[in-house]
């Protein structure tokens, strides 16, 4: 039988920001005062998109097989910086040394500085103070997407801190996803899976959680949330403004509210201690009841490595799947699952958000985590 898929490209879309990390002995000092570092200050890559896309190559060349496993760098990252500035080589040098194809989308009369992203570490929690600089300007026009809907392969798109990129929100991202989802239609003969879209949020500052992101959503075959930033946008849009999540009815609330925002949408939550949730069509697809326990030192960029995890993961199933359903099957999503809780806890014991693990500590974690779901479910 004819296989579906062949090697897919995976083209991640976002913020890159330079991470001043900064690692606190005790909590933050009180007005007027003076606080001790346990750590110079040092600079990473950083940013929700450059985080994944360095996470993603990792995987896809150390862990995957097959098809996927032969690709040199099938990863993409687009997003907006100044190459004329020290933070903008740092980024351009960072992909450079890790495999992956970064594509500048700076707007051609913006003269705004790289973004970068001061990091506070305190009690195994992070706080962020963030200035844009150019990607306040970087849009989603600016992407190529008729040059990424032309490929012949399958493709991945993936949006990576939605709240963060002012330009990407009110119809903007999603005339440009209804854009490419048109074009694969038409351009290629074959059902099911060739193209698929994620979203990752991450947190809306000025707290409104919307941004036209309830038009973008049936448009996604998968959507990253945390625990806080599901329940926030849940609320946000479900019918009763009132609307009370409840700890012992949570999940129940959340699948029916993720049902009637979109049915075919999976909707993944991350629940840090608590493990995973892959909720869709208004049921529980998959559900991680707990973490795996590690020492945590840097929990920055634990989503990012999740979603990069979920894509290599789900995809290395499906890489040769014969199935022609255009709805992704559970065992596809529970690997995903699988590989995004092994790769989100193995980064918060590194400092560093773009840093990937070790192969060996993400095998092992791959493996307690298989073990625990089978034997707890």
């Amino acid at each position: 039988m004819e296989e579906i898929f062949w090697s897919p490209s995976f083209h991640i879309i976002g913020d890159a920001f330079v991470d001043l990390l900064a690692f606190l002995e005790k909590d933050w000092p009180v007005p007027g005062g003076d606080s001790v570092l346990t750590r110079p200050v040092r600079h990473y890559a950083g940013g929700s998109a450059l985080n994944t896309a360095t996470q993603l190559v990792r995987l896809l060349s150390q862990f995957a097989s097959g098809a996927l496993s032969n690709l040199p760098a099938p990863v993409s990252l687009y997003s907006a910086l100044n190459e004329d500035d020290e933070y903008g080589r740092i980024l351009s040098r960072h992909a450079r040394t890790h495999g992956f194809r970064m594509v500048n989308c700076i707007s051609k009369e913006s003269v705004a500085s790289t973004g970068h992203c001061i990091a506070i570490i305190a009690e195994k929690e992070r706080t962020f103070m963030t200035h844009s600089g150019c990607i306040q300007s970087f849009s989603a026009q600016h992407v190529d997407v008729s040059g990424i809907g032309k490929a012949e392969v399958p493709i991945h798109v993936h949006i990576s801190g939605y709240f963060n990129l002012p330009k990407f929100w009110n119809g903007v991202l999603q005339s440009e996803l209804q854009c490419l989802r048109n074009m694969r239609h038409t351009q290629s003969n074959r059902t099911g899976r060739n193209t698929t879209i994620s979203l990752s949020t991450q947190h809306d500052a000025s707290n409104g959680w919307d941004r036209g992101l309830r038009e973008v959503i049936p448009l996604l075959d998968f959507l990253f949330l945390n625990e806080l930033e599901a329940t926030n946008i849940l609320t946000n849009f479900s019918d009763s403004a009132a609307l009370l999540f409840k700890k012992k009815e949570l999940i129940e609330q959340w699948a029916s509210c993720t049902a009637l925002l979109s049915y075919e949408t999976c909707f993944i939550i991350t629940r840090g201690s608590h493990g995973a949730l892959a909720l869709r069509g208004g049921k529980t697809v998959v559900d991680i009841k707990k973490s795996v326990s590690v020492d945590v030192v840097d929990p920055t960029g634990a989503g990012d490595a999740f979603a990069a995890g979920f894509l290599a993961g789900s995809w290395k199933s499906m890489v040769k799947s014969t199935l022609t359903d255009p709805c992704w099957p559970d065992f596809a999503i529970l690997e995903g699952m699988l590989w995004g809780c092994a790769a989100g806890t193995s980064v918060v014991g590194i400092v560093g958000a773009s840093v990937p693990p070790q192969t060996e500590l993400f095998t092992k974690l791959v493996e307690r985590y298989r073990q625990e779901y089978f034997r707890s479910n």
